[in-house]
Formats: C-alpha cells, sequence, structure tokens
C-alpha cells in the first residue's frame, strides 16, 4: 500500500479502505466517524439556548446560533 511505504495516514469516507488499511497497519482517519463524534448529543426534551441573529424569509424562519454549542 502506497500509505505505508511513505508512512503517511489515510483520510477517507471509504469503509473497505479503512478496514484494509487498518489490517496493513496505516493510520487512517474516518470522515463519517469525526462528523458523529463532533454531533452534539441533543435529546428531544433537552434545553438549549439559541441566539437568533437573522429573520427568515418565510414565517417561522430564522437563521440562528447554538449558544450551548462545543467549539
Amino acid at each position: 500500500m502506497l500509505a505505508r511505504e511513505f508512512e503517511a495516514q489515510i483520510l477517507t469516507t471509504d469503509f473497505n479502505l479503512n478496514k484494509v488499511a487498518s489490517l496493513q497497519g496505516v493510520t487512517v482517519l474516518n470522515v463519517n466517524d469525526l462528523a458523529n463524534a463532533l454531533k452534539p448529543a441533543v435529546l428531544p426534551g433537552d434545553g438549549m439556548v439559541i441566539f437568533i441573529a437573522k429573520e427568515g424569509k418565510e414565517k417561522e424562519q430564522a437563521w440562528g446560533i447554538s449558544m450551548t454549542a462545543r467549539w
């Protein structure tokens, strides 16, 4: 594998490439796993503070920022 020859790491969304590279000792970061790790854990009924920054074009629309976001 080319990544192993250059001692490189792989960034991918391909599940099969992830498995093959891992078996060959290549470090792999799966973009889907990263995205899932960054999603906030919000359950129905949980409270959330939102700052409404701009009105939307239609009624009941707006652009806002979660003040509870973890950056």
